[in-house]
């Protein structure tokens, strides 16, 4: 009788400390990648958050398994409220990306605002993107320099 009770506290217990690691894992390393972050950032599997210039994100952020985001020198990145980002999704901006509130972003997206270099010795091409609130992007679409979604 008592065994299956000491059982379940034991597990409870493995999950509270493995709640309080990912709350910890949040404040220490992700908050600090961020120039800032809303309330509510969570996420699941090894994401990267890095780059010199800017990533604000709003509350309620969810990063689903391995997300890369990065900012360049001078770029700015703004992701909204509500926002969910699944695995394997890449977004790179060289300019300006901005990313409306409750958008759903798919498996395997890639994001980038920039051709990252030019052909025939011109300079690379680049235009922000701006994608609005409640937007779906489906799994591995493909967002280019310029768009409005």
């Amino acid at each position: 009788m008592f065994s299956g009770f000491f059982n379940e506290a034991h597990k409870r217990y493995e999950w509270a400390q493995h709640g309080l690691h990912r709350r910890l894992m949040i404040l220490l390393y992700y908050n600090r990648q961020f120039s800032r972050v809303g309330k509510g950032l969570d996420f699941h599997g090894k994401s990267q958050v890095h780059g010199q210039g800017m990533i604000l994100a709003g509350k309620n952020l969810v990063l689903n398994g391995n997300v890369e985001l990065w900012a360049g020198e001078n770029a700015t990145m703004i992701i909204g409220d509500n926002v969910f980002i699944n695995g394997g999704v890449l977004i790179s901006s060289k300019l300006r990306i901005e990313i409306g509130d409750s958008t759903l972003i798919g498996h395997q997206t890639i994001i980038f605002d920039t051709d990252w270099h030019g052909i025939d010795g011109n300079k690379p091409a680049e235009a922000p993107i701006r994608i609005g609130k409640h937007v779906w992007i489906g799994t591995r679409s493909i967002i280019l320099k310029g768009l409005r979604v």
